[in-house]
């Protein structure tokens, strides 16, 4: 049901092309959903398999590689990079990995999708700090999503 949820909400962001990076920012509250609701494995196999289904479904090829390099599987990750007790230390894996796949999204885009081949080096240097800044706030917004989510279906159960 998730890997299914997910392709669609993919799908819905190949037609919204001006949307497409924020609507499949939407893809990462159901990874984290599928992570609370059944686990971390669970999670990632639901990851693979929407993944697969990204790749040979989705019009919008950027679509499909924000979701399989970075939305689809974040939320996995972080459960846990979560657990590493070092504030400082968990932040700057986060930022190390956003960065690492920052760039091998930007490649994917230039050298094997054909996006904006004439990218100046001071604009890439501007794209990353907007998306280090949007990857803090995506990171902060997404855990209290699922500290909202937990807490509505804790409230509402009584156990987990």
């Amino acid at each position: 049901m998730f890997a299914a949820l997910s392709v669609i909400v993919c799908v819905l962001g190949s037609f919204f092309s001006t949307m497409s990076l924020t609507i499949t920012a939407i893809t990462g509250v159901i990874s984290a959903v599928a992570v609370v609701q059944c686990g971390y494995k669970y999670a990632a196999l639901t990851y693979a398999a929407a993944s697969v289904l990204v790749f040979l479904f989705v019009p919008n090829r950027e679509c499909a590689v924000y979701y399989i390099l970075f939305f689809g599987h974040f939320p996995i990750v972080k459960v846990f990079l979560e657990r590493i007790r070092s504030k400082v230390l968990r932040q700057s894996l986060k930022l190390v990995i956003g960065n690492i796949l920052f760039a091998l999204i930007l490649w994917i885009l230039v050298h094997l999708i054909g996006i904006e081949e004439n990218i100046a080096h001071k604009e890439v240097l501007i794209l990353a700090g907007l998306f280090n800044a949007a990857f803090i706030l995506y990171d902060v917004l997404l855990g209290r999503i699922v500290a909202i989510y937990i807490g509505k279906r804790l409230g509402k159960n009584g156990f987990r």
